[in-house]
């Protein structure tokens, strides 16, 4: 049986038992990081709404907030996921969920024929990680516009945002314009990565 959102072969079956579709491993992990982020946005908005309710009652803590799932973070200093190859022990705080979206972007990205752009990303995102002269926030924004990037690819081409990704793009060449290595990296792969959004 083949996953309803690609061409693997699905290994799980999701949704309620009337209307279940299948999946294959790639996509469930999408659904599963879609719904880990659609529960975080609702423990939020409660968060926010019991804090107002308690504002405008003047009566603190009357309604209760959820506690927040806090972000993991992980120094990855010789880690090696499926595409991603980090063996620099300078790598710094990064989420890991974020370089895993990458990593799984990239597989897929390599399952459906885009090589190239496929080890653009994962040649540019290895190199941001183990950039000595980029700080822990440029790097943590540009890992995270990659990971917008590579997981928009992985949608069929005429579904793509093709004007908000090439927005993307620039502010990745702006970000790695203050990092020499990066930069030239960025010259060399930026116009692969962005020929997908063409």
């Amino acid at each position: 049986m083949k996953c309803a959102n690609c061409q693997n072969l699905a290994v799980l079956l999701v949704g309620p038992e009337s209307g279940r579709i299948p999946l294959c491993l790639d996509c469930n992990l999408k659904f599963q990081q879609a719904m880990e982020l659609q529960q975080d946005q609702l423990i939020r908005t409660h968060n926010l709404l019991a804090l107002e309710f308690n504002a405008t009652a003047g009566l603190p803590g009357l309604c209760p907030t959820l506690p927040e799932r806090p972000v993991q973070v992980l120094n990855l200093g010789g880690a090696t996921l499926n595409n991603i190859k980090i063996s620099n022990s300078n790598v710094g705080v990064v989420n890991t969920g974020t370089v895993a979206k990458v990593d799984a972007a990239v597989t897929v990205m390599r399952q459906s024929g885009e090589n190239d752009a496929a080890t653009a990303i994962a040649k540019l995102t290895e190199a941001v990680l183990a950039s000595v002269d980029a700080s822990d926030e440029q790097k943590r924004s540009i890992v995270e516009l990659l990971s917008v990037l590579s997981t928009e690819a992985t949608a069929p081409k005429p579904i793509r945002r093709g004007a908000a990704m090439r927005a993307i793009a620039t502010e990745i060449s702006t970000l790695t314009q203050g990092v020499a290595a990066l930069s030239q990296l960025w010259q060399h792969y930026g116009p692969v990565i962005t020929a997908l959004f063409q």
